[in-house]
């Protein structure tokens, strides 16, 4: 039961996410992925049993570390970009788009 409530509420959350943001453009809209997570934890009930806190907690750590590291990387790449001559074409018509 579990899974198939699982499985249902992350395909229920995507699509909902998806409609959401083509008619409507509300900065509340960005928490439904966190439903979505809180679903594919659901679906994946039996195989975290495996796993101790502790290590759960260090792979959410990661993730979040990982992410941070990732998200800055692309920030400081799109600034570098913007100051290189050979850029500035592709940038004014990828930021009209």
């Amino acid at each position: 039961m579990r899974k198939k409530i699982g499985f249902w509420g992350f395909i229920i959350s995507c699509s909902l996410l998806i409609i959401l943001k083509l008619f409507t453009n509300n900065e509340w809209i960005s928490i439904i992925p966190v439903f979505g997570f809180v679903f594919i934890l659901l679906y994946n009930w039996d195989g975290m049993k495996q796993y101790s806190k502790k290590s759960i907690g260090i792979m959410i750590g990661i993730i979040v570390v990982c992410s941070i590291f990732v998200g800055f990387i692309l920030i400081e790449g799109q600034k570098q970009m913007e100051k290189m001559s050979i850029f500035q074409e592709w940038m004014s018509s990828a930021k009209g788009l």
